[in-house]
């Protein structure tokens, strides 16, 4: 029986308007999760509470341009666009200006032990009553439930990271990269605070900015090489490296977690609609439920709720439902501390074979907290992307030649050369591969030395749910191309940069980064004026 006969065959209006009615409040015993979701958090000093200082500020932020209103548009702006005045007028206007500022003051400390940390607690009792009244706070429902949380604080902290990319843009044109650099680095820091908050939707924006504002330290740094007059100098770079270094535990992706949020959220839920050691109980399951899935479209009450009362038989007990919780959630936890490469990886995770019928409330209430796992690799591709990269960058502007070995830059620039993160062999024996264009890659004997070609396939996130189209680039001996392996874990020559895309003939492009890419492709198409 398909999930919609089930619905039909079980419910009827007057059910759903009988479940709407019977909205009870949570059992008491269910305010511990909240409170232990809370209580992470109390271990942070209030002087050290970068919420504190950034969400008064985001509350004050003026709206965005819409050239700039969502990272990736952000990052790929170029000052030379007509909408840039606009732009750049926003950036420089007091309230933008302040919150530069600030995140000045909760970046300057990467000591673990006395660095800044987002701790705003969840729900409206706990947070400060200022934000709650600017709505910078997450809302918990009434009656208040994690499987609710509405991260409302979350847009401004999206606008804020699009603000930091167009201060990079601003610095950089005003002939300071280095100064752009370290908004970006900033950029970062702050991105990294908020991967350790508790919520998947939280670790997701985290995540996917440190990687954007990783992709932007290479961006910045190969734009100025196609300067007439790169203003980088090799101490610039030095400096940049001495911070991404991958023993500085303030960055080190290694301690992100897996977020405790959700499946504390879980066990509340568990707690309000079972019965203790018994079935779903007939007056709480369907309206509980049906709020939740609910939430932000009141519309769709009578439906979520004739859903759910129909799901109800087929529900088990509350001893069913959290084991199948607890072995969803160890599942994760155990692949999350494995090496990437590990068999156990290749099984299908557990969450993959959750009954969606039977446990269709862990389903809806935890989501894929698996999406965490590509996301975290990418990122760790991308810091040894940028350090390597960034190091032959350095390795240029002290010498004004490239060298012929990637080995050439340590221990200038680094104490030692990154293994390449896509290297299948135990223990890895590849690093990034490195050549100059003509000079490393010549013709036959006869042949003149030709360009080389890369069909560029942009992985990095559309505006819109349509994918970038690939395109071609042809690069001569006036940079160099430095490349992972990436998924299929081979080495493909880079005739076609797929990233984390797998396939069975693209490599991961450090250098040139495909954001610069992209960017010179729209502004010479038209597609970005």
């Amino acid at each position: 029986m398909n999930f919609e006969s089930i619905v039909r065959r079980g419910t009827t209006w007057a059910v759903a308007g009988a479940a709407l009615v019977a909205l009870v409040a949570a059992p008491a015993r269910a305010d511990e999760f909240s409170q232990r979701l809370n209580d992470y958090y109390k271990a942070i000093q209030s002087d050290k509470r970068s919420d504190v200082v950034l969400l008064p500020l985001l509350a004050k932020m003026q709206p965005a341009p819409e050239a700039v209103d969502a990272e990736i548009k952000a990052m790929l702006l170029p000052a030379s666009s007509a909408g840039w005045s606009r732009v750049q007028e926003w950036a420089m206007a007091q309230p933008q200006r302040d919150l530069v500022e600030a995140v000045k003051k909760v970046t300057s400390e990467d000591n673990p032990r006395l660095a800044w940390a987002f701790g705003q607690p969840y729900g409206s009792d706990a947070a400060d009553p200022d934000t709650v009244i600017a709505k910078m706070y997450t809302e918990l429902g009434d009656p208040p439930a994690l499987a609710t949380a509405d991260f409302l604080y979350l847009p401004a902290i999206d606008a804020l990271f699009c603000l930091l990319h167009v201060e990079a843009t601003r610095l950089q044109n005003e002939g300071k990269p280095f100064e752009a650099m370290e908004t970006m680095f900033r950029c970062l820091m702050l991105a990294r605070q908020i991967a350790d908050r508790e919520f998947l939707t939280e670790k997701l924006v985290g995540m996917t900015n440190m990687y954007n504002a990783l992709t932007r330290l290479r961006d910045i740094a190969y734009v100025d090489s196609r300067a007439e007059t790169p203003k980088l100098t090799a101490e610039n770079i030095r400096d940049i490296l001495r911070r991404l270094r991958d023993d500085r535990a303030a960055l080190t992706v290694e301690r992100i977690r897996l977020p405790r949020g959700d499946n504390l959220a879980a066990e509340q839920i568990i707690s309000r609609v079972y019965d203790p050691r018994g079935g779903p109980n007939a007056e709480r399951f369907a309206p509980t439920l049906a709020r939740i899935a609910s939430r932000g479209r009141p519309m769709r009450m009578f439906s979520e709720s004739a859903k759910w009362e129909a799901l109800r038989p087929l529900s088990g007990n509350d001893l069913a439902a959290r084991e199948a919780l607890g072995n969803v959630f160890n599942d994760w936890a155990k692949r999350w501390d494995l090496e990437w490469n590990d068999p156990i990886l290749k099984l299908t995770p557990d969450y993959q074979k959750l009954d969606k019928t039977r446990f269709a409330m862990i389903d809806m209430v935890v989501g894929d907290v698996g999406r965490l796992f590509p996301v975290r690799r990418s990122i760790v591709t991308e810091v040894i992307c940028t350090r390597t990269a960034l190091a032959m960058y350095g390795q240029f502007l002290q010498h004004r030649a490239y060298p012929r070995d990637i080995a050439a830059v340590r221990p200038v620039f680094l104490q030692k050369i990154d293994w390449d993160p896509w290297d299948q062999n135990k223990p890895p024996k590849l690093t990034l591969d490195f050549f100059v264009p003509m000079r490393d890659r010549p013709g036959g004997p006869n042949e003149p030395a030709k360009p080389h070609e890369i069909e560029v396939f942009p992985d990095l996130p559309a505006p819109t749910a349509v994918r970038w189209p690939s395109f071609s680039v042809r690069l001569r001996d006036d940079t160099f191309v430095m490349y992972s392996t990436g998924p299929d874990g081979q080495r493909n020559g880079m005739r076609k940069a797929t990233g984390m895309v797998e396939d069975e003939k693209g490599d991961y492009l450090a250098w040139p980064p495909v954001l610069s890419l992209l960017r010179q492709n729209l502004v010479e198409s038209g597609r970005l004026k």
